[in-house]
């Protein structure tokens, strides 16, 4: 009897027990890139008062229901035992023949939701710091979470042979992450445990996604909306005979948009002041009237319109005297020359911008100006002349939160798990009874040789079917690759598989990592590794832009003790007593480092079992007459053993499980 559960609710299944087909999957050796699980056939729901009520009337149209739009919890039972826990259901058609539902294993729902974020929807919010010389040296030590790397980020600066102490500039350093803590919050959050044995594998543990990406970015919530700014004046503005002090001011009395309060009325005219480090945009709109009447001998006068900035240690004094407002230089300006005496100029619709950085408390605001004084000059600002502020997205700055989700690489989370998978040549098992993952690799198939299965008294047909290619996707040399990047050497880290088929293809990449390799150069006597994202670097200004665009990149975290190599932001020196250890990551071994990230490794210490299935591979297709208990206890990572053959074998797949029905059974000889 077989029994299916939708959100904890029996359904009603079809009265002529039309059979449920199952497939069973974990690693399909034909597809090294992908991992599978089991999933039914399509299950036709009859219309009944049950069924309707438990998927809310999903066919009345006037009803609003979110089932057909959703997972459904689903878990699939026959005779008792449990062949489906904690999966999800989901409803594919409804017609006059029934509801149609797709029962799936729980792995899949948990790949497909982890499919649709990216690394940085994870809440990492416990690892979110200040950016300071504190936090760089402290995370030196650190071995999970973040820490900051010593990376050669482009050019870096060069110091005298003499020079004992060199002071790095803290805008060299860019946070890094442990790949264990995000495959570690990728899995909880998504409401899993788990466990494996290559946790403790010593590469696994020192990997970190050093940062990449080409904006130092502020946290992912920074509302730059909440600073826009938007004033004008409903009153005209006219002056003439102009002197330095009779200028009027430029004042805004109707502010439009003012979320965060920035607008501040002055007597020299309105300002706008920065509530926040913000990066901006400011926009001075205006319709000009302007005449000049007499200037004698002094050549035509300059009115200049502009913004200014708050600066406390501007004079506005120049060799000749005063040149500008003390306290205020312009940032932007605008010139209009009354080129003929007594002619009216108008100029309409003009605009003056300026992208500034506003620290907080800074301040902006509009001014007039002018070359000479002491002449006859009539201007008028027409009414309705405007500031208008907009805040741009811009980097994170010396003291700020660092929001450490926002700086990883576009990764999604599916593929940032399968990368693991690949590498270290895994499968992912999910516990029938909760939602708990072990991670396998076939290292303990090989050691189970001595408790496999034996299903001789199940066994159907007597010939089997039998193939001698695993699949067409690999060739005779098989390659595992990293990413493409055009500043690293084509191939590096490349690994290969020789498999001795010569009906295979002579070559074919199996395997491609979401990363990059890195190469390494020397720095201050020491390897460091090479992520080249800092074009023509400004030194003396600590002016540091991460320009070039490049790939995520992986590294092997690696401390180094070189008590020379110190901190400094600006003038701001570390103590030289902090000196001493750095994380130095690698990708690949040197003369200190004997670990390396290269597939070549990988493929042979991880892929050992692994290849030796696919040396001289023998698939054999045979039909089993299995009970739901082999179903529902079946694990892949235990050997079957022919006694006819004398073989022991991996269970690839089960396929077509129906009760009571010889269902087939594809196995790949160990």
């Amino acid at each position: 009897m077989k029994e299916l559960y939708l959100n904890n609710m029996l359904v009603d299944l079809p009265q002529n027990d039309e059979p449920i087909a199952l497939q069973s999957a974990v690693f399909m050796l034909g597809e090294v890139e992908n991992r599978k699980a089991s999933i039914s056939n399509t299950i036709v729901l009859p219309w009944s008062e049950r069924n309707r009520r438990i998927l809310e009337f999903i066919d009345i149209t006037a009803i609003n229901t979110n089932n057909p739009y959703i997972k459904l919890r689903a878990k699939l039972l026959q005779n008792g035992k449990e062949l489906i826990s904690f999966g999800s259901a989901e409803i594919v058609q409804a017609d006059e023949k029934g509801i149609k539902v797709i029962v799936y294993n729980t792995i899949i729902d948990f790949f497909e939701y982890i499919g649709q974020k990216s690394l940085s929807a994870l809440d990492l919010s416990i690892y979110n710091h200040p950016y300071t010389i504190e936090s760089i040296r402290s995370s030196q030590l650190n071995t999970e979470g973040y820490k900051y790397p010593f990376i050669a980020y482009g050019q870096l600066p060069l110091f005298a042979e003499d020079v004992s102490t060199k002071y790095l500039s803290v805008k060299l350093f860019r946070p890094a992450f442990f790949v264990k803590t995000l495959f570690h919050q990728i899995i909880t959050q998504a409401g899993y445990t788990y466990e494996g044995n290559f946790l403790e594998e010593q590469t696994f543990v020192r990997e970190i996604i050093p940062f990449s990406n080409d904006t130092f970015s502020l946290p992912k919530d920074y509302d730059f909306d909440h600073f826009a700014g938007l004033a004008r004046s409903n009153q005209a503005v006219s002056f003439s005979d102009w002197l330095w002090d009779s200028r009027p001011a430029l004042n805004l009395q109707v502010i439009d948009v003012d979320n965060a309060n920035s607008f501040l009325a002055n007597v020299d005219g309105t300002q706008y002041v920065a509530q926040a480090n913000i990066q901006v945009k400011v926009t001075f709109r205006f319709n000009i009237v302007y005449k000049g009447n007499d200037w004698g001998d002094f050549g035509a006068p300059t009115i200049r319109l502009g913004i200014q900035k708050s600066d406390p240690n501007y004079t506005g004094m120049g060799p000749g005297g005063r040149v500008g407002d003390p306290g205020w230089p312009f940032i932007a300006t605008k010139g209009y020359f009354p080129k003929d005496k007594g002619v009216e100029y108008r100029e309409n619709e003009q605009t003056i911008t300026a992208d500034v950085f506003l620290k907080e408390g800074d301040a902006v605001r509009l001014r007039i100006n002018g070359k000479q004084t002491g002449f006859a000059l009539d201007v008028t600002i027409d009414s309705g002349y405007s500031m208008e502020v907009i805040a741009v997205e811009r980097e994170l700055i010396y003291g700020e939160t660092v929001d450490i989700a926002a700086n990883l690489p576009e990764i999604n989370q599916k593929d940032f798990i399968k990368d693991i998978l690949q590498r270290y040549c895994l499968a992912p098992i999910v516990q029938t009874s909760e939602k708990h993952i072990v991670f396998k690799d076939f290292n303990e198939l090989y050691a189970r040789k001595t408790d496999p299965y034996i299903w001789d008294n199940k066994k159907v047909n007597d010939r089997p079917q039998i193939s001698f290619k695993i699949s067409d996707k690999y060739g005779q040399t098989s390659k595992a690759v990293f990413k493409d990047d055009d500043a690293v050497q084509e191939g590096l880290g490349a690994g290969t598989l020789i498999i001795r088929n010569e009906n295979l293809i002579p070559e074919a990449t199996i395997i491609t990592s979401v990363f990059a390799a890195s190469e390494t150069v020397l720095a201050y006597g020491n390897s460091i590794s090479s992520i080249n994202k800092i074009e023509n670097p400004d030194h003396e200004n600590d002016e540091y832009k991460f320009s070039i665009k490049t790939q995520p990149r992986i590294l092997l975290d690696r401390l180094v003790f070189d008590p020379t190599l110190l901190l400094r932001n600006g003038d701001q020196l570390e103590n030289p007593e902090s000196g001493g250890l750095f994380s130095m990551p690698l990708f690949s071994s040197s003369d200190d480092f004997d670990m390396t990230l290269s597939y070549e490794y990988f493929l042979n210490n991880y892929y050992f079992q692994f290849k030796r299935m696919l040396v001289d591979s023998r698939i054999v297709r045979q039909y089993y007459l299995l009970n739901e208990s082999d179903i529902a206890d079946l694990d892949h990572f235990r050997p079957l053993y022919d006694t006819e053959s004398g073989q022991n074998f991996y269970i690839n797949s089960v396929d077509e499980y129906i009760e009571g029905e010889p269902c087939q059974v594809q196995l790949i000889r160990m």
